[in-house]
């Protein structure tokens, strides 16, 4: 008589990429250890605006909704598309699964999303009490990028903390 085990599909686009395999290996072998059998859905494309690309993404997804999971896990912040992360999220409802999103808050799954706005305070505090610097310039990121707008709220939070206006240019 074989035992059920509890399976945890991994969702998301470009997941053989340095810092999302690192990740996603991390995931598999923690799951490993509790028991769970692990499936990951590299869904290769982020566009779905050709017709063959929507066509092999619709068949990968065919395949995750026939999975009996016990919970599904999205990496939001690689999809870039809005339309390919629909096509995803119908699937997955689909299988009435929990479901949880990171780094991207997608409606109806438990959100999970790592505070890099502290981190980026610290360092600027840093440079200013440490090094005693009062025009601190910064490069903030992609503009409207949820990980952008979070380090230019902390830039702009400990310059008023030390005193320090802000400055557009800068």
């Amino acid at each position: 008589m074989s035992e059920y085990r509890k399976v945890i599909a991994i969702c998301g686009t470009w997941l053989y990429e340095e810092k999302e395999y690192g990740f996603v290996t991390e995931l598999i072998k923690s799951c490993r250890e509790k028991g769970y059998i692990t499936v990951v859905f590299n869904f290769s494309v982020d566009s779905m605006n050709l017709v063959e690309d929507v066509t092999c993404e619709k068949k990968l997804m065919n395949l995750m909704g026939h999975l009996k999971c016990d919970g599904v896990i999205v990496m939001g912040e690689t999809i870039k598309s809005e339309r390919m992360l629909e096509n995803i999220m119908q699937t997955i409802r689909n299988m009435n699964a929990p479901v949880f999103a990171l780094e991207k808050h997608i409606d109806g799954c438990y959100n999970v999303a790592m505070k890099f706005g502290s981190g980026f305070q610290d360092i600027v505090r840093h440079v200013i009490r440490d090094h005693g610097c009062r025009k601190v310039n910064m490069i903030a990121g992609v503009k409207d990028n949820e990980f952008s707008d979070d380090r230019i709220k902390a830039y702009k939070e400990v310059l008023a903390e030390n005193g320090i206006p802000f400055e557009e240019k800068r």
